[in-house]
């Protein structure tokens, strides 16, 4: 697979348009939040962020240069289109997921095309003619990868991306939730994809958990100002969002993650093989994820039969006293009502040396509420690191019909999944 990595090149050529954040910020904070004595992880929120951003590209302000706009701003308008994605750096192969918005709708972007149940996500990708193509150029360096829409009214909210770049391998997925999830999820991979190559790239090595991070944070804010200028919201929509980066120079893998969008990596041992759980779900099942929000005001509540966080205020705002039952995930880019009950974008974030027969896989929870960790790893190995697209749509076929006996008709979630051997 290596070989094969060394073989296809860097097949579009393109100069590094993002700058490293380690530039834009050389001094800046690397988390999200402010701490005191009996709060933990207080969350800086969105809006007040975008507030003192907007100061910062006033000629006027203090540590602004002069006409220009602040770093926010300038990465927001940098990423416009998928081309902007793609011209961050030489790559071989680089696949997004799309949300496609209705024609002439007078909304901007908030209207979005409605898949149909079990349609794969609109690809948009660089690096071949065509995604059949991109899909047989995948395989050969032992991957593979599958957006899938559920059943259910509202667009596809799920989204994945992938990019191999000499010896780096990026790759995530996203699940939206929300009114606007499914643009939430539309951007948290574009700027997050755009932001970890640039990183990675840059340094020439896997990204420190100080610039990870970063990674998060500006991807958390560029989504808030995108939904301004595109009109769509994201006060209780929002996405999680998992990362990978592999190098396979030296066979180490960085994983940072928030939400409950989990990772698994899986080896052969002995004739069989073992599993572990990379990431851990940030949800309120976790007692120091219940411990922030309680100590922001917000509230635990089963709503049937799962923990969610509610948000509890005393003024007569009756949208956030009823915002649907509450959030699943406990962190989240987006969501910038519920930061004011302790949702943070904080990610959390795990290096791991690797072996040489060994993969990643990413899974949104439309796969993890039907197949545990052991199952899908049997599916992966019994293709081996030659078949991925086996792999991966066996995966999302049996997640897809474990729903549909689940649900006796019922809305069904959207399946997402992305395999890479190292």
């Amino acid at each position: 697979r290596n070989a094969r990595r060394d073989a296809m090149g860097c097949g579009v050529s393109r100069s590094q348009k993002v700058a490293p954040l380690s530039n834009i910020f050389p001094n800046a904070k690397s988390d999200d939040v402010q701490t005191s004595p009996g709060v933990t992880e207080q969350p800086v929120i969105a809006d007040e962020a975008l507030k003192l951003d907007e100061q910062r590209s006033d000629p006027s302000s203090a540590g602004s240069a002069p006409g220009g706009p602040s770093p926010i701003i300038a990465f927001q308008e940098q990423i416009q289109s998928d081309s902007d994605i793609f011209a961050v750096c030489a790559h071989e192969s680089f696949i997004l997921g799309g949300t496609i918005a209705v024609s002439g709708d007078a909304t901007s972007g908030r209207k979005a095309i409605v898949e149909a149940e079990g349609e794969d996500k609109k690809y948009v990708f660089s690096g071949a003619k065509d995604i059949d193509e991109l899909m047989v150029q995948l395989g050969c360096t032992g991957a593979s990868l599958s957006c899938r829409k559920g059943r259910k009214a509202a667009p596809n909210q799920d989204n994945v991306f992938f990019c191999c770049a000499g010896r780096f391998t990026v790759f995530g997925v996203a699940d939206g939730h929300g009114e606007d999830g499914h643009w939430a999820s539309h951007w948290v991979v574009r700027y997050g994809a755009a932001l970890i190559m640039s990183e990675a790239i840059s340094a020439g090595q896997l990204p420190e958990t100080e610039a990870i991070e970063k990674v998060f944070n500006f991807t958390h804010e560029a989504l808030v100002l995108r939904a301004r200028n595109d009109e769509f919201d994201v006060s209780f929509s929002g996405s999680t969002l998992t990362l990978c980066c592999i190098d396979h120079a030296v066979r180490k893998l960085m994983i940072a993650w928030v939400g409950d969008s989990s990772c698994i990596r899986s080896w052969t041992q002995q004739g069989g093989f073992q599993v572990e759980c990379v990431t851990k779900d940030h949800t309120a099942k976790n007692v120091e994820e219940r411990q922030r929000i309680h100590s922001c005001g917000g509230s635990i509540a089963s709503v049937k039969g799962t923990q969610r966080v509610r948000f509890h205020s005393a003024r007569s705002d009756q949208r956030l006293e009823e915002s649907d039952g509450g959030l699943l995930v406990t962190r989240a880019l987006g969501d910038t009502q519920m930061q004011k009950c302790g949702v943070i974008q904080k990610p959390s974030c795990e290096y791991i040396a690797c072996s040489a027969r060994e993969f990643v896989l990413c899974c949104t929870d439309g796969v993890w509420q039907q197949m545990s960790h052991e199952a899908v790893a049997e599916l992966a190995h019994e293709a081996g690191p030659s078949r991925p697209g086996d792999a991966v749509l066996d995966i999302v076929e049996q997640a897809h019909d474990k729903w549909n006996q689940e649900a006796d008709g019922q809305d069904t979630d959207d399946i997402s999944a992305v395999l890479v051997w190292i």
